[in-house]
């Protein structure tokens, strides 16, 4: 099996094919990320990385069986916002995916971006791939609330009823870094609505039976993925984030925090990608 990963990131789709037990024989990677390619090459040295989308010789790639890829979702979250839609600049990236696809006419494919987007963006992805999508929130498999949409014409088993890792299974109880006196007052100071910081969606509260959804927006001074945990207000580590997105513990080591961060709020959740791909069958 020859695999095209676009916007490959940390390559999760090379961490779900092993874990679903389906081994193929090229991997190619499309990424810009330096960091981000650094881990893929780091854990998956017989990658190979064939640059920018916008720039890939598709004619020189032999037969893809199966193509893989999540454009930004910038522009399409309700919780970004950039806005704009498929036509904002980061998020209309989804249409050279879509060139490509047609390009190449994989066996398989599979396409992800955020559930939060409006119906009228679901609407032309599912019109340019001739597909439905399927909502799926990884609660499912993991310990982390994360609903996206999936474009596949993978043959699916039916997902389980539930999954039963909790947030608090996946907390450490030390290595941890406690937010500072400037950040807690930040997190208190109210918005134009009125609303505290605490009320925001990149929360974790430990006593919730699953975590929010990990995200990616990572800025100098702003405590993002921030635990709450009965008297203690803290960050995640980057251990408690691969945990929760299932990568394996230590895949993002040779990165720092902040990269790490980043990439694993960009990243797949492992377990319900693994799971969207254990129907594939290459034969001949």
């Amino acid at each position: 099996m020859k695999v095209l990963s676009l916007f490959d990131g940390m390559s999760c789709g090379q961490i779900a094919l092993n874990r679903a037990g389906k081994p193929y024989d090229k991997y190619f990677a499309s990424e810009i990320d330096d960091k981000a390619i650094s881990v893929t090459m780091d854990n998956f040295p017989a990658t190979v990385q064939v640059g920018d989308i916008m720039t890939i010789d598709l004619e020189k790639l032999p037969k893809i069986h199966l193509l893989m890829g999540g454009s930004p979702c910038q522009n399409l979250s309700i919780g970004n916002n950039a806005g704009g839609g498929l036509e904002g600049e980061k998020s209309k990236l989804f249409y050279i995916y879509a060139d490509v696809f047609r390009k190449v006419q994989p066996v398989y494919f599979l396409y992800e971006n955020v559930a939060s987007m409006k119906d009228k963006d679901r609407d032309i992805i599912t019109s340019v791939l001739g597909v439905n999508p399927i909502e799926v929130c990884s609660s499912l498999f993991s310990a982390q609330t994360r609903k996206r949409y999936y474009w596949t014409n993978i043959p699916q088993s039916p997902l389980p009823v539930h999954c039963e890792v909790k947030f608090r299974d996946i907390l450490q109880t030390d290595g941890y870094t406690l937010l500072s006196d400037k950040a807690i007052q930040y997190m208190n100071r109210k918005t134009k609505n009125g609303v505290s910081r605490w009320s925001f969606g990149y929360i974790h509260n430990a006593d919730k039976p699953k975590s929010q959804t990990l995200i990616a927006n990572i800025r100098k001074g702003v405590p993002y993925n921030v635990c709450i945990d009965g008297d203690k207000f803290r960050h995640l580590t980057v251990a408690e984030c691969e945990r929760l997105q299932t990568v394996p513990e230590g895949y993002t080591k040779s990165v720092n925090k902040t990269a790490a961060y980043e990439m694993l709020g960009n990243g797949w959740n492992i377990n319900t990608i693994a799971h969207l791909l254990s129907n594939i069958s290459i034969t001949g």
